[in-house]
């Protein structure tokens, strides 16, 4: 198919979150797309309201009261705190809410048993059943939006790569792990000077009582497909060194004991610091065949635990003065 151009703005501008509000603000109010979604009901169309109540919500369907208010997110994080301010006020107005959450920002959004969460394929499926008979300017727009809708979709349902590393990628990735393991867990984003991690199991966070320890935070988390055990060191800066080899020696002495093979990341000094790395790649050791192992999946997160709680247990005190 030869591109338009249509289509060219589409692709230049697909990241762009207005860009989708005002596709699907005309979608909404001139095709079937709400009853294929089924945000929907009556046969009569939907006033679309856009970014109402202040630009609370994105878009909101509407006879004489909104019946339906819609978040949309492309790439990005649904912050849990928006969503709490969303929640408060959709209670108040005894209204429903529905997210549509493109690209990565899927997997990234908590399950609300009083919302709707629709990720790219599904929004796919229904623009392509309501265009069906739609003639004219609403029908070019939404086959070129859907055209480039569906080049998503599409990667949804792709085999892995053990050598993934884009955020839609990865995070196919760890929902397809995390529904191995013992723990609920959301895949989050983190942006840093040094460019953008992706990561699971990074908010799982446990402090110790031993002496000198009182100040820090420790976790495992799988950052960019590579599992590492860290620490947040709260404490006076002088002692981040210190504390770091000590959290170390008992991670590697841990490692021994178990059997596993770990190694060290480079050393960089900071609040979050990486003790050891465990695996030499997380990725290809739960991937057989393009497909996540639910035994190998699980297989890693009890082998890091063991590990991690194990270096826990052996620390040393430190004095902190």
């Amino acid at each position: 198919m030869n591109e338009t151009g249509l289509d060219l703005l589409l692709d230049r501008s697909w990241q762009q979150e207005v860009i989708h509000q005002l596709v699907l603000r005309e979608l909404l109010r001139e095709t079937a797309v709400g009853r294929a979604l089924s945000l929907w009901s009556d046969e009569v169309a939907p006033t679309v309201l856009y970014e109402p109540f202040r630009g609370l919500f994105d878009l909101a369907l509407a006879d004489t009261e909104p019946r339906m208010l819609i978040e949309l997110k492309v790439g990005a994080e649904l912050g849990d705190q928006q969503r709490a301010r969303q929640r408060v006020r959709a209670t108040e107005l005894g209204t429903p809410r529905a997210y549509v959450l493109l690209g990565q920002s899927f997997f990234m959004a908590l399950e609300e048993p009083d919302a709707r969460n629709i990720g790219t394929p599904e929004l796919a499926v229904a623009i392509r059943t309501a265009l069906d008979g739609v003639e004219g300017p609403i029908a070019d727009l939404g086959s070129a939006y859907l055209a480039r809708l569906e080049v998503d979709a599409r990667r949804w349902d792709e085999g892995h790569e053990s050598t993934a590393s884009t955020g839609l990628d990865l995070f196919r990735l760890y929902r397809d792990m995390a529904a191995a393991w013992p723990v609920e867990t959301r895949p989050s984003k983190a942006t840093h000077p040094g460019g953008v991690d992706w990561i699971i199991n990074g908010n799982a966070w446990t402090t110790i009582d031993r002496p000198g320890w009182e100040l820090a935070e420790f976790y495992w988390e799988m950052v960019n497909g590579f599992v590492r055990c860290k620490f947040y060191w709260r404490g006076a800066d002088g002692m981040r060194l210190h504390a770091r080899t000590a959290y170390r020696s008992a991670l590697e002495a841990a490692a021994e004991e178990l059997g596993e093979v770990v190694r060290r990341t480079r050393t960089k000094l900071g609040r979050a610091m990486t003790g050891i790395e465990i695996l030499a790649d997380g990725r290809a050791f739960v991937l057989v065949d393009g497909q996540v192992s639910s035994v190998r999946s699980r297989e890693l997160y009890d082998r890091t635990t063991a590990l991690f709680r194990l270096a826990l247990e052996r620390l040393p005190d430190i004095e902190t003065t």
